[in-house]
């Protein structure tokens, strides 16, 4: 059972096309999602982050506030590698329990990690297959614009602090344009479902 880790830089598409694969009989991990579940209210790595980054990343509710702490780490380059060093090896870990579990099960065309830093973190080593979402900078500048309420200078700061299109396009086994329609987007979806042959 193939493993496929699935990355993009913001505004890409890669949510949308993991949603996609969901529909095809794939299984998600979802790494933003687990961190959401690692840092959740209560949870032992949410402290440390107070601890490390102050208490204003707390909302009222106790919460992790997400927005905050993203315009600590991305504004300090050894914060960001703090963070990092804080966040990663729990989520892996937990990557690692669910792909055991869905590997026991074995009822599913095959196990997606949809992973933004997947080469960053080294999560593509975990993966038979890479594939790539990639979308014309503008495109994914207007997106994130309008998805998130992110200025134009923002969201091209977010994109300067990740690793770079054609460095990621290298490592990458194959890559997805997400410039256009959503039909051209399922099209170039569905002809890697055949050519894997998990279309069965």
């Amino acid at each position: 059972m193939d493993v496929i880790g699935l990355t993009g830089g913001i505004g890409a598409g890669k949510s949308t096309v993991s949603a996609y694969l969901q529909t095809k009989g794939f299984v998600i991990i979802d790494a933003d999602q687990i961190a959401r579940q690692v840092t959740a209210p209560g949870s032992p790595l949410l402290a440390e982050l107070g601890r490390e980054f102050g208490t204003d990343i707390l909302t009222e509710e106790g919460g992790l506030d997400r927005k905050t702490l993203a315009a600590i780490v991305f504004a300090d380059v050894e914060k960001r590698k703090k963070l990092d060093s804080l966040t990663h090896g729990r989520i892996i870990q937990r990557i690692q329990e669910q792909m055991e579990t869905y590997e026991a099960t074995g009822i599913h065309r095959g196990i997606i990690i949809d992973a933004p830093l997947l080469f960053e973190t080294g999560l593509n080593e975990k993966c038979q297959k890479t594939w790539l979402v990639t979308a014309k900078q503008d495109i994914r500048i207007t997106r994130v614009c309008a998805r998130d309420g992110m200025t134009a200078a923002e969201v091209a700061a977010r994109i300067r602090n990740q690793m770079d299109d054609e460095e990621k396009k290298k490592r990458a086994d194959r890559i997805i344009d997400n410039s256009g329609t959503i039909e051209e987007l399922k099209q170039q979806i569905q002809e890697l479902i055949e050519q894997g042959g998990y279309d069965l």
